[in-house]
């Protein structure tokens, strides 16, 4: 979780009985113990919530709700002062960080109490680094307006209006994203803050004090809730709507897919069968060109055997034409061994003329 700013320390200087006083927190608790009558509710609803957003009105200053008590009684004691200015501050700490958030007021007699606040963002101290007052031998004078401006300098926020010193406080300690949150968030304190409480808690009790602290909602905060669940409900409708059609398609997509199935099926035993018929003839193609191969072979070799022949029976003739320059019986015996041979020459090419 996000680290929060802690309340570490409250001071009040020259308020009600208060000349400079500062109680510090433990861990953000403060108890306070004391006999009835001795301030400890004054103590408390001056800041509780005055302090965290500058509303002086006099039911919110007293816990039982009445408007009896009014801020300048702390300033003039009723009656008693002319004039007077004072401050209360709030110290926060986050690690080793802090930071402070006071308001000063002067009240006079017969006129408007004036009012500035200021947030401490530099870091620095409110008793340690600077204070509030200026001393004059023993007494100590609180600063005015326009003295306390010149010691917060630039670098912190001054403001003289309580709505502004409210804004500042939510920006800089709590963090609200709009600032109706952050005054439903004051007004539960205030709820929370009644005396005897703690004896009335009762489910009923919880659920009167958040009702009584929450802003009650316009038909304009309504209208985009309400827009919001008639687009639920169109959404709704569509997404019925939807879920029947892909029903719809899923049938579709499975009798489709079932087609698909089948027809693959038929066009596959087609594909196989012609691939069967295909290999057979691919298969007779390639004996036939073997055989044709071979053919060939014979062929060559047959015309080669027929001019061998052929130049042989030249030679035959030729050495007949010479049988008469040649003895009798000794051409007589070449002509039968001529005969035999041409004889021998005619079978053999009859017989590859036949194997032909």
């Amino acid at each position: 979780m996000k680290e929060r700013w802690h309340m570490n320390r409250i001071g009040f200087v020259n308020f009600w009985l208060y000349d400079d006083e500062v109680f510090s927190f433990a861990d953000g608790k403060l108890l306070l113990r004391g006999q009835n009558g001795s301030g400890k509710s004054i103590t408390t609803q001056s800041f509780i919530p005055f302090i965290l957003d500058g509303d002086r009105t006099p039911s919110r200053l007293d816990p039982f709700g009445s408007n009896d008590r009014r801020m300048e009684y702390y300033f003039l004691n009723d009656g008693e002062k002319e004039e007077a200015t004072g401050y209360l501050y709030l110290e926060f700490k986050k690690g080793n960080r802090y930071r402070t958030i006071g308001i000063g007021q002067q009240a006079q007699k017969g006129k408007a109490m004036g009012f500035w606040g200021f947030v401490v963002l530099d870091g620095r101290r409110i008793g340690y680094d600077f204070n509030l007052y200026r001393e004059v031998g023993n007494t100590k004078i609180a600063y005015t307006k326009q003295e306390m401006k010149k010691v917060l300098g630039e670098n912190n926020l001054f403001t003289e209006t309580q709505k502004d010193y409210m804004r500042f406080v939510n920006k800089h300690i709590f963090g609200f994203p709009r600032l109706e949150q952050y005054e439903q968030f004051i007004r539960l304190l205030i709820k929370v803050r009644a005396p005897k409480l703690s004896k009335e808690f009762t489910p009923k009790k919880v659920y009167e004090i958040l009702n009584d602290s929450l802003q009650t909602l316009s038909d304009e905060d309504l209208r985009a809730m309400v827009d919001a669940m008639e687009k639920m409900d169109d959404i709704q409708d569509k997404l019925e709507g939807l879920k029947r059609a892909y029903k719809d398609l899923q049938i579709i997509r499975n009798e489709y897919v079932r087609y698909n199935q089948y027809m693959l099926g038929q066009k596959a035993v087609a594909y196989l069968e012609e691939k069967g018929m295909v290999d057979f003839a691919r298969g007779k193609l390639e004996a036939e060109m073997e055989e044709l191969k071979e053919t060939k072979e014979k062929l060559e070799k047959s015309y080669k055997r027929a001019e061998e022949l052929k130049v042989e029976k030249s030679l035959l003739e030729r050495e007949k034409e010479a049988v008469g320059t040649i003895d009798l019986e000794e051409a007589d015996e070449k002509l039968r061994q001529c005969r035999n041979r041409q004889e021998e020459a005619g079978k053999e090419l009859a017989m590859y003329c036949q194997s032909i």
